[in-house]
């Protein structure tokens, strides 16, 4: 996390729109939890439909964190 961390902090003067950054890494935090799930030991992670708890999280956030960035793109900029 800290090399997301570090990313982040270098982007903070990027994004004009509140809520963008945090999108962004909602989904890099995501992308790094999703695999790493899958080397856990099976006996102490409790899975369903085959995905642990940490990733359907995971899927969650990157669905919302990308509505919510289209959602931004799909609206006009107000005055």
């Amino acid at each position: 996390l800290l090399p997301l961390s570090i990313a982040a902090f270098a982007m903070r003067n990027r994004f004009t729109r509140p809520g963008t950054l945090a999108a962004i890494i909602a989904i890099g935090y995501a992308a790094i939890r999703f695999p790493l799930d899958f080397l856990r030991l099976p006996e102490t992670e409790p899975t369903r439909l085959g995905l642990t708890g940490g990733q359907w999280g995971s899927l969650v956030l990157v669905v919302a964190a990308g509505l919510f960035m289209q959602a931004g793109r799909s609206r006009k900029p107000s005055a």
